[in-house]
């Protein structure tokens, strides 16, 4: 499975692009969030519905994150992407990492 959800969640991870939510962001993958919000179509990386739902901006994420990351902090990114759409009230039905099936990821947002 492709790690494409990683990424639609990740949306939600724009969301919340402030400093202070991206401190539990690996490393990795935070360059990957600034340079494709441009194309989640919202206007501000605040308005988390927006983001948590732009599939341009989370197939973004996704590329960049599985060729910046390794796969712990690709996993990481997906996790912590997850808990912040789902914190936004915003619930993410998307597909994990390589090797995490799809109602498994569905129900990281619900931890």
């Amino acid at each position: 499975m492709q790690f494409k959800s990683i990424l639609v969640t990740l949306s939600a991870v724009v969301a919340f692009v402030t400093a202070q939510d991206l401190s539990g962001l690996p490393e990795c993958s935070r360059p990957c969030f600034y340079s494709a919000f441009p194309s989640s179509g919202c206007d501000s990386p605040a308005n988390s519905p927006c983001v948590c739902s732009s599939a341009v901006f989370g197939e973004q994420i996704k590329d960049c994150t599985l060729r910046s990351c390794s796969p712990t902090d690709q996993l990481a990114t997906f996790q912590w992407s997850i808990a912040t759409c789902a914190a936004a009230g915003v619930p993410l039905a998307v597909g994990g990492p390589p090797g995490v099936p799809a109602h498994e990821a569905g129900d990281a947002g619900k931890i």
